[in-house]
């Protein structure tokens, strides 16, 4: 099985710490960042091969959100087609929610698209009030 794509939404400090170490250990996966203003270190581990930096967006087999949440709104549509029907979506946001993460939709193509499913599983919401979120 080949090592899985890892996309990073968002190379700030958080974002910035886990690629270092995901370097560090010698992953074999394939590191793609999304960012708009990458930082002089990230320049520097696309410029030495270690990332790829913006590419065209694909489905990739992890995602992981690292922006700051008053900014995730605003990356839905631009990264959701990163977001494939087999995708692993983690958040490293403070703050944002199981239930705002839900606007991420994968249509058919695989391609994500920012809106609500409407499919849930009975009484999510419910469990959502009851852990006080």
């Amino acid at each position: 099985m080949p090592a899985p794509i890892i996309a990073l939404i968002g190379a700030g400090r958080m974002g910035a710490a886990l690629v270092r170490g995901w370097l560090a250990a010698g992953t074999q996966s394939q590191i793609i960042i999304v960012t708009p203003r990458p930082s002089d270190e990230v320049s520097g581990w696309a410029a030495a091969g270690k990332i790829t930096l913006n590419p065209e967006p694909a489905p990739a087999d992890i995602v992981v959100l690292s922006v700051k949440p008053q900014v995730f709104a605003s990356t839905i549509e631009d990264t959701s087609p990163l977001i494939g029907p087999d995708t692993l979506v983690v958040s490293v946001m403070a703050g944002v929610l199981v239930k705002q993460l839900a606007v991420i939709r994968v249509d058919t193509r695989g391609a994500g698209h920012a809106q609500h499913t409407g499919r849930h599983r009975a009484g999510c919401h419910r469990d959502y009030r009851a852990a006080g979120r």
